[in-house]
Order: structure tokens, then sequence, then C-alpha cells
């Protein structure tokens, strides 16, 4: 609740600057994707005209936010621009993914739910090839989950730096599917200290035969 609150002021905080010079709220320095902002990330800058943004009496609103898209130094803070959700964690990056309906889960998927993501076969090659899928990542983190006015959903996810390219080669050409995860299963390998999926004897057995 106070996530939606905190956006709502933020929303409310925008303003069409007119002919009187106004303070604004403008990236003190260059702000990676993912990156909870902080005070030292923002500074005020005076500007006059029909620009929208953030009034600079309001900057504490953006505090513990998480830019949503690289900003660079100088540019002025939008509501839009940053997101409540969590960041995506030490060696990951918060990525991006436009899905149809087709490509999510049939049960409503929510931020903090861990879902697979899947790369599946192009047509041509599912033609003439196994059409099995691929796992690019086992487990992934949903920081966000929107619908767009086309009927497409926006769902960010943190991943691993180094699967961030292939994954999002996937997504760009629409062979990336999500796989939502069991609550009780990723809670209780989180608590038992099992992250390695295939670890169990079993899985190896399997793999072998």
């Amino acid at each position: 609740m106070l996530l939606i609150v905190a956006g709502a002021a933020i929303g409310a905080a925008l303003y069409l600057a007119g002919d009187d010079r106004t303070q604004v709220v403008v990236a003190a320095r260059d702000i990676p994707v993912g990156t909870v902002i902080s005070a030292a990330d923002l500074t005020a800058a005076e500007i006059s005209g029909g620009v929208a943004g953030v009034a600079g009496s309001d900057a504490r609103l953006l505090l513990g936010q998480s830019a949503t898209t690289r900003i660079p130094a100088g540019a002025l803070l939008h509501a839009d621009m940053v997101d409540p959700a969590p960041p995506p964690g030490e060696g990951k990056v918060a990525l991006g993914l436009a899905l149809s309906a087709g490509q999510l889960p049939a049960a409503e998927l929510t931020s903090d739910r861990l879902v697979e993501i899947v790369q599946v076969p192009a047509a041509a090659d599912a033609a003439v090839q196994d059409p099995t899928g691929t796992v690019l990542v086992p487990e992934a983190l949903v920081l966000s989950v929107t619908a767009d006015a086309s009927g497409a959903w926006l769902v960010t996810v943190a991943v691993d730096r180094d699967d961030a390219p292939a994954v999002a080669a996937a997504a760009a050409a629409g062979r990336t599917t999500l796989a939502m995860l069991p609550v009780a299963s990723t809670t209780d390998d989180r608590a038992s200290g099992d992250t390695n999926d295939g670890s169990t004897d079993g899985a190896d057995d399997e793999g072998q035969g």
C-alpha cells in the first residue's frame, strides 16, 4: 500500500512549467537501469517553459525507487523513469520483456514470484529438429507485471548479468515463454539452501539413463 501511495504522489508532483523559472529534479550522475535511487543520484535545476517533470521539492518521493531505464546525467526526472519494485540484486540486472498472453502462465503472474525463462524453438526449427524448448534461466525473480494498451504484458525480471543478452535476444525474436515455479517448492529449496537444479541422485540417474 505504501508503494502505491508513493507512486501516486510522484504522479501528483508532475507539473507543467510556465513562464516562471521553477526548480525540478535532474540526475546528478549517470543512473544505470535497476539502480536504487539515492540522494546522491539527484540534484535540482531551474527551468522555464512548457516542460513536465518532478518538482525539486518532491525529490524525496524518488528515493528508494528503482530506475526502469538508464538515466543520463543532467536528464530531467519523470515518474515513469522509476518504479517501486525491488532492485534486481547483486550481480543481476532488471530486464524488461514484452510478452503475449500465450507466453505467460495461465495463472495470474505477480511481482515477487519466481519463474523459469524458456526459449522455444522457431517454427522452422521445430519442423526439422527436436521441438523441446531450452531453459535460459532456471529461476528468475519477477519485479513487476503490467499490461499495455495493445494487450501485451510487460514483465520485468531480475536475471544474472551474463544471462541477460541471451534472454533479451530470445524475447526480441518472440521465442521467450515464462513458466511459474510453485511457491512451496521454491520456498523449501531456499530454506534448505539447495539452489542447484537437477543435482539430486534421482535427477542424475534419469539424465544418465
